[in-house]
């Protein structure tokens, strides 16, 4: 019997670098055949981010994004891209900025990673990692749907060192309390990286500021390569 396929999740922070390119983006990312987008919304502080990321949610919030513009993407997102679920990310002040949860009807699940809220208005995703005790990982299991967000370890976004293994007792304690789907994420970058992660007790696989860099720099022709050797290794 063949293993079933390990998920991609990529992140994309919405109209970055600029809403042509963006949308260029969205078009690569649905021939990729990507499973999940995860869209980050522009916050004033994105704390979790590294540098990459950081910047980014400076230049598109310098550009004057809006609410009107986030709904474009939702409609647009909905209307030509139906097979790939879209995750929302972003932390408190982009929730009520832009009005988020009135917009639930246009994606499958929220992420905001900048505490632990117990609310199941919308479908939350939850953030885990090694520094979390069992007692804490069962109390965000009760407030998680869609997936489990597993941290590689403690770090920012775009961490470029060595990839920790710590993920791997972190997966191990949720798998004890919850069968919920387990995706990993944080400094994952390249196709072996990808291909290591894919080795373990993992459904699925978080790649963020890797692409957003290339995305920033690359040609759409290039950002589909990548993409499509993201997904042969799966």
């Amino acid at each position: 019997m063949n293993k079933k396929k390990k998920l991609i999740t990529v992140y994309l922070l919405a109209n970055f670098p600029n809403k042509k390119k963006f949308y260029a983006v969205l078009d690569e990312i649905k021939k990729a055949k990507i499973d999940y987008l995860e869209l980050g919304i522009p916050c004033k502080n994105p704390f979790m981010d590294g540098e990459i990321i950081s910047n980014a949610h400076k230049l598109v919030a310098n550009s004057g994004f809006t609410e009107n513009d986030l709904k474009e993407i939702f409609v647009y997102i909905k209307e030509n891209m139906p097979e790939i679920k879209l995750i929302v990310m972003t932390y408190k002040d982009g929730i009520s900025t832009y009005n988020l949860y009135n917009y639930k009807n246009y994606y499958d699940g929220i992420l905001c990673p900048e505490t632990f809220i117990n609310d199941n208005t919308v479908n939350r995703i939850q953030i885990y990692n090694e520094k979390l005790t069992e007692d804490e990982i069962k109390e965000r299991l009760k407030y998680n749907k869609v997936f489990a967000y597993v941290m590689t370890g403690v770090m920012k976004t775009g961490n470029k060192c060595e990839i920790p293994k710590s993920y791997l007792k972190t997966i191990e304690k949720i798998k004890k309390y919850s069968d919920i789907l387990i995706q990993v994420g944080f400094g994952i970058s390249t196709p072996q990286d990808v291909k290591m992660i894919a080795e373990s007790k993992t459904d699925g696989i978080i790649i963020g500021s890797e692409l957003m860099k290339r995305v920033e720099n690359d040609s759409l022709d290039d950002i589909c390569d990548y993409l499509t050797s993201i997904n042969s290794v799966l």
